[in-house]
């Protein structure tokens, strides 16, 4: 094993780094790759320290030719009962462009959990890249959204929307022509406002707050579709798709509504602590820029 001397002297340390590898628009590419060469974790069964185990990684990492960045994160933090584990995953970015980092918030892994880490090779000339978020937070979007669908309806309240340029480019277009096509079919801005409404309080529901996967929401097939599918358990259909018997939303606003959902799943990574005995909510850091779906179905 390596000692810490040598370990500093062969890697450069990124503490409160985190690596995701999923959730990518373009997972189903065959020139995709997630660039994991190795991985393995205990998953609470086997007694090692946080300590032990960054010193088994790194070196089994230091041992290895092709693993140029070695990834250590706890696991069943977030699982009461449930004993704390530790995963570990070697890089090599030249395999492809599935990993990104980003810097990990304050207890992204649960409470009591270490801040994950990232060791990268000094002679490594593939660094993992940085993560791009788009400029929101998942927490706020619902105030954000009626506060611009206020302020465009009374241009003297825009003074107090705080909205990001991102929110504005991807988030917007999306729930202004839901509100716009609902309130055409249905008679009125009232209902299209309720139509709205139920359309983001589904999807706040099924999709972990819009965390929905890159592949549910630019598949156009219904069964996989969260914007298309009727499965009450984790679609919305019915309130964000289906306006009425005869009137669905069209493929232009479907699309703006696809890139609203990717920007939210792509937002900036975020913990909202629960209240009581609510669980900690996570959201955001799974996927990366461009926020547009694919031409054809992802799956």
């Amino acid at each position: 094993m390596l000692s810490p001397e040598e370990i500093e002297q062969a890697f450069d340390r990124a503490g409160s780094t985190y690596i995701t590898t999923y959730g990518l628009q373009n997972y189903n590419n065959p020139e995709f790759s997630v660039p994991i060469v190795d991985s393995f974790s205990t998953r609470g069964r086997v007694d090692l320290t946080w300590e032990e185990v960054q010193t088994v990684c790194v070196t089994k990492c230091n041992d290895s030719d092709v693993c140029q960045a070695v990834f250590l994160t706890s696991i069943n933090a977030q699982q009461p009962g449930l004993k704390l584990g530790w995963e570990c995953m070697m890089f090599d970015p030249e395999l492809g462009d599935g990993a990104y980092r980003f810097d990990e918030p304050e207890g992204w892994r649960g409470e009591g959990a270490p801040p994950s880490v990232l060791y990268t090779k000094k002679s490594s000339t593939a660094p993992i890249p940085a993560y791009e978020p788009c400029q929101v937070t998942v927490f706020d979007l619902e105030a954000d959204i009626g506060c611009f669908l206020g302020c465009a309806s009374n241009p003297a309240s825009c003074a107090a929307c705080d909205l990001s340029q991102d929110f504005l480019d991807y988030i917007a277009p999306g729930a202004g022509c839901v509100l716009q096509e609902a309130a055409q079919a249905l008679g009125g801005v009232e209902q299209g406002g309720a139509f709205l409404s139920g359309c983001l309080n589904c999807l706040t529901e099924n999709g972990s707050y819009f965390d929905t996967g890159a592949a549910e929401t630019c598949s156009v097939d219904p069964s996989n579709s969260v914007i298309r599918g009727t499965d009450e358990c984790s679609q919305c259909g019915d309130q964000c798709y289906n306006i009425n018997s005869s009137t669905t939303l069209s493929a232009q606003c479907e699309k703006k509504v696809q890139t609203a959902l990717l920007c939210s799943t792509g937002s900036i990574p975020s913990v909202q602590k629960g209240e009581g005995e609510s669980p900690d909510l996570f959201s955001g850091g799974n996927v990366n820029h461009p926020f547009v779906c694919p031409e054809g179905d992802m799956l």
